[in-house]
């Protein structure tokens, strides 16, 4: 490992460190969100890299009929190569993460942390992704206003950004299961429908995206995973350990809690509670996962929001944070070193092959 490398990173566990002690300074939260712009704009090496220029370079034909190949055909056209469209893209996706963590958060910094921990480094990988996901979180704060017309306009933006933002669109079922009186039963007949749906998945998605699409996800990465039902029970664990998580923290906060804040944290848990309709397409593929990752973002937000601003922890409270401190950290280890394609091609990357590190 270079000298180098292990200096960034050392860099980068000072600020998740610092951020869950200094949870709510202004200066360093700067300081992480500049870190993290660094790190994300000027990667040039991750594991997805080629496609992400082959995207680039495929739109310069001008035949272009995403949102996504077009901002890439003028950015061709003006001279800049794919490097400096992200670097720009992610002003205003770092500038969103920003305005989200500042404004729903009393302890920005502490977010941060978590969210170095996971699922940033997929950020940096699934570039392409990482900027639909930004625009599908904004959509999520129109949804917790009630607000579901913007909500679906932002999702479609983003899925001309990405596809696989388009199933950001179960959401819409949040504030269905908020209003039913049944809650329990409404979930399980929804994942009762998803599950029937399942031998059909392939015909139902070829109606609405490229058959490319679906038999990449569905056929080609499937075929490549050794152990399919192994594969479902490790992702499929992980997904709802997050969830089993936010609803002992909800539990206690409906107790504890008293202030308007609540109203997020409920949000939030309905949030969880829909994403479990993803859990049944872990079989074909985990990247699925990707639909619930970029809203962990929010469980972070409500664990932070009943943190004392100061550097004390209240015994309950510190429990709640501490066990999303730990999964945080579980999450990193398994993802990025024992279930995904390990280290020297997901984490070593990020922090050997970065231009602005490099004039750094």
């Amino acid at each position: 490992m270079e000298i180098g490398t292990v200096f960034f990173m050392l860099i980068t566990l000072i600020f998740v460190i610092l951020g869950f002690i200094k949870k709510n300074s202004i200066f360093l939260f700067v300081l992480q969100l500049l870190w993290m712009y660094i790190l994300l704009a000027g990667n040039l090496n991750s594991i997805d890299m080629g496609v992400h220029q082959l995207i680039f370079e495929s739109s310069q034909s001008g035949d272009n009929y995403t949102l996504y190949s077009y901002l890439c055909y003028l950015s061709g056209t003006n001279g800049l190569n794919f490097i400096q469209l992200n670097a720009i893209l992610l002003i205003f996706a770092i500038g969103a993460i920003c305005y989200i963590v500042y404004n729903f958060s009393k302890n920005y910094c502490f977010v941060m942390s978590l969210y170095f921990l996971y699922p940033f480094i997929d950020c940096v990988i699934q570039k392409r992704f990482f900027i639909a996901s930004i625009i599908g979180l904004i959509g999520m704060i129109f949804l917790f206003k009630n607000k579901k017309f913007i909500f679906s306009l932002l999702i479609i933006i983003s899925g001309f950004i990405h596809q696989a933002a388009f199933g950001f669109f179960i959401y819409l079922l949040i504030p269905i299961l908020m209003r039913s009186k049944n809650k329990k039963i409404i979930l399980i007949f929804l994942l009762f429908i998803v599950i029937l749906l399942m031998p059909f998945i392939t015909d139902i998605l070829s109606i609405f995206f490229s058959s490319e699409k679906v038999e990449l996800y569905f056929n080609i990465l499937h075929e490549k995973i050794k152990y399919p039902i192994l594969s479902f029970i490790l992702w499929s664990v992980f997904h709802i350990g997050f969830v089993y998580l936010y609803y002992r923290f909800y539990k206690s906060c409906k107790i504890y809690i008293k202030d308007s804040s609540i109203d997020f944290i409920s949000f939030v848990w309905y949030l969880n509670l829909i994403s479990l309709l993803i859990v049944p397409l872990y079989y074909w593929e985990p990247t699925f996962i990707r639909i619930y990752r970029s809203m962990i973002l929010f469980n972070y937000i409500s664990i932070s929001l009943v943190l004392p601003k100061g550097q004390i922890y209240y015994k309950k409270v510190f429990y709640n944070a501490l066990n999303f401190i730990i999964y945080s950290i579980i999450a990193f280890i398994g993802v990025y070193f024992l279930l995904g394609a390990g280290y020297e091609s997901i984490v070593e990357p990020i922090f050997l092959n970065n231009i602005l590190l490099e004039i750094m």
